[in-house]
Formats: structure tokens, C-alpha cells, sequence
């Protein structure tokens, strides 16, 4: 789940600047190397459940067939980098997001600003979560909310645990002391476990 750019330390007081981006160099290569991987695998079931099934068809139908699952696999992943693509900064409590919440512009936030925290992990068949920072009003922008998305892990520990979501909820937390994350799911045991919220109605 996204790469770690840069971490430098910019104070002696331990403050840190984060750069992170997704995807990067590592996560490209993984994702067009896992999907032909993927397409072969499922070519592969094809052909041992139904190969006589295939045999028969033309030679038209079995190369429309291949392209039609490398096109799918290509078609995913080209999805999952337009759905994920994400900037993230992080100098002191100043925190600059961009990602398609934000139509990949920046949006700037200071961490003393979030009133709220609570973490979305979509519905069934969502392939991003999200970390929702509800702000207090401000006259200098028109949003009240910045949000911090991350790509389905696999499971929810994994995607809660992100490079994404642990920076910026570890940042407000310090920030604002008293900030909990709503809507962590009841069996999640990650890192952000000791910020979870009283029970509260789930997200409408």
C-alpha cells in the first residue's frame, strides 16, 4: 500500500516531513506483474474445467477469449491507479492531500483543525477505504472534510494499517489528544486499535 518517498527529519524535536505517493516504482511493478500472472491462472482453470468445452470452439473464439481476460486484467488495473492514485504530505501538524476525492488537487489542513475522525471501508465489492477528517468551519476554504483513501488490502487490519492512514491519524491524534477514529470494524486488532471511538451508528 503506497511507497514510502521521503522521511526526513526537519526539526530536532522529532517533527518529521512526509512525502508518500501511490503508486510507486514497487507497487507498479507488482500490479503489472500480478495481473498477467492473475489472467494465466484463470486461463489455466479455464482450460482444466472446460478444455474440451474449448477445444471445439474456432480459432476466432479462443483468441477473442484470451484477449477478452487480458483486457479485463489490463482494464483493473488501470481502475485501481485512477481510483488510487494519491499525494500525501505531512510537515509538522501541516497536513496536503491530493487524490480522487479531490480531483487530484491539493487540499491543505492543520491537524488542530480535524473535529473528527472515522475510517469508511466501502461497501461489498469497494476496492478503496477511506479516512474521513471532519474540520471545524474556516472562513479561508469552503470544505469541511478531507479525506485520505487507500486500496483494499485483502483484509481489514491491512488496510486500516496503511502508509496513508497511519501518519496522518497518528499526526491529529497528537494534535488534539482527545480525537478518536469512529467506525473501526469490532474485530480490528491494527495500530490505530488504541484510538478507536465509543459505538456510534455506522456511516449512512
Amino acid at each position: 500500500m503506497g511507497g514510502l518517498d521521503t522521511v526526513r527529519l526537519m526539526h530536532p524535536d522529532k517533527e518529521k516531513r512526509i512525502a508518500l505517493w501511490w503508486p510507486n516504482r514497487r507497487d507498479a511493478i507488482r500490479w503489472i506483474v500480478g495481473t498477467p500472472c492473475i489472467c494465466v491462472f484463470w486461463l489455466g482453470m479455464m482450460l482444466l474445467f472446460e478444455g474440451e468445452r474449448v477445444a471445439s470452439w474456432s480459432d476466432r473464439d479462443q483468441w477473442m477469449t484470451v484477449m477478452l481476460v487480458f483486457g479485463s486484467g489490463c482494464a483493473t488495473v488501470v481502475l485501481v491507479f485512477i481510483m488510487g492514485r494519491q499525494r500525501l504530505e505531512i510537515d509538522g501538524t501541516t497536513i496536503r492531500s491530493a487524490n480522487p476525492r479531490t480531483w487530484y488537487r491539493w487540499r491543505t489542513i492543520d491537524a488542530h483543525e480535524v473535529e473528527e475522525m472515522e475510517v469508511s471501508l466501502g461497501g461489498r465489492g469497494s476496492m478503496l477505504a477511506v479516512l474521513r477528517l471532519k474540520l471545524a468551519p474556516a472562513p479561508h476554504r469552503q470544505w469541511n472534510r478531507l479525506e485520505v483513501v487507500a486500496v483494499f488490502a485483502g483484509s481489514e487490519d491491512d488496510t486500516i494499517d496503511n502508509r496513508f492512514f497511519l501518519p496522518v491519524a497518528e499526526v491529529v491524534a497528537a494534535a488534539k489528544p482527545s480525537i478518536r477514529i469512529a467506525h473501526l470494524p469490532p474485530n480490528y486488532k491494527g495500530a490505530l486499535n488504541y484510538l478507536r471511538a465509543a459505538n456510534r451508528s455506522p456511516p449512512i
